[in-house]
């Protein structure tokens, strides 16, 4: 069935809207368009402008989700805190939420490597963090994307925000889900499972060796962050209680918390490229034998998080015997990759 659906642009232009129907709804307006005006919106009515465009789009990402979503996105988007108390996204990764704010990306990648359901309880916790907020500038920001118009009820209002927004996101989600099904179908038509498994694809070759060279460089980060803790904690260790020492002591105590949390953030990066290389050699491990020793030291890596209780001599001296492991191995590799 086809529905058609009249608006009235700003511009004054009558528009007609087609909306196919086949079991599910395909809604002309594009998701990345929908959420950028829901992002500018939120900014300009209930922040005031501010917020940097790229911080506040990464707060809006994660509101309802759970906390393993979070996490997630925090380290996906790292963020510091300058020396007046305003946050910036590290290392230049804001231009990705910059695109999303600006209406560029669509949010189907993003969505698709989460977990959070957007149900009844990821809208009662939006409408939970929804309660943060100046009650009036909520009701002006809902009437200004025309949600909830007939009621000023804050509690109505929060209900039907967190219904619009999730229904965005789904709209992604299923965007998404629509690819990749394309995608999964073609790939079964053109190509035996079997042979895929025994060769490797030139793109294969090239995020193998992408995948080995960042895995490399977030270890020497990581040997980096711990050299630097250890020696701060021992300059700090070495400070007597001098009244003239107590602001020296205070900064040096900063600078280990905020390498600390640097260390978690690199260390997540790399436990997500290891688990993407995982996915990559696993159904191709027995084609060489060094594929089957990355696999080995990619999943030590990933289950070594548990251990990690401190930052210390210990640790510092794992990352370095795995560095060399890795090394190794990716060197015999790359003799070999070329006729894989």
């Amino acid at each position: 069935m086809i529905i058609i659906n009249s608006t009235i642009g700003q511009d004054g232009i009558f528009k007609l809207n087609l909306v196919l129907f086949r079991g599910e709804v395909y809604d002309m307006a594009k998701t990345e368009t929908e959420f950028s005006k829901y992002a500018q919106a939120f900014r300009e009515v209930i922040d005031g402008n501010k917020t940097y465009k790229t911080i506040l789009t990464k707060d809006l990402l994660k509101m309802g989700l759970t906390d393993l979503d979070k996490d997630y996105i925090n380290t996906k988007y790292p963020t510091y805190t300058d020396n007046i108390g305003k946050r910036h996204i590290e290392d230049n990764k804001g231009s990705g939420l910059l695109k999303y704010y600006e209406g560029a990306n669509d949010l189907s990648n993003l969505i698709s490597n989460l977990e959070t359901e957007f149900d009844e309880e990821f809208r009662e916790r939006y409408c939970e963090e929804l309660q943060d907020y100046d009650e009036l500038k909520i009701m002006k920001f809902a009437h200004s994307l025309n949600i909830a118009e007939d009621t000023d009820d804050f509690d109505e209002i929060s209900e039907a925000i967190a219904e619009y927004y999730s229904s965005l996101i789904k709209r992604a989600a299923s965007k998404k889900r629509r690819k990749t099904k394309t995608s999964t179908d073609t790939t079964k038509t053109g190509s035996n499972s079997i042979e895929l498994s025994y060769t490797f694809t030139e793109l294969e070759k090239k995020a193998l060796v992408n995948l080995c060279k960042l895995n490399n460089n977030s270890l020497l980060n990581l040997e980096y962050q711990i050299k630097n803790i250890c020696d701060k904690q021992q300059k700090l260790l070495n400070l007597n209680n001098s009244e003239q020492n107590e602001l020296l002591k205070d900064k040096l105590q900063y600078d280990i918390d905020s390498l600390n949390k640097h260390f978690i953030e690199i260390y997540h990066q790399l436990e997500e490229q290891c688990n993407d290389m995982v996915e990559l050699l696993k159904p191709k491990k027995h084609i060489n034998a060094n594929l089957d020793r990355i696999i080995s030291i990619a999943k030590d890596i990933i289950s070594y998080k548990n251990k990690i209780k401190s930052i210390d001599i210990y640790v510092l001296n794992y990352f370095s015997l795995i560095r060399s492991r890795f090394d190794t191995a990716y060197i015999h590799l790359s003799k070999v990759i070329d006729k894989l």
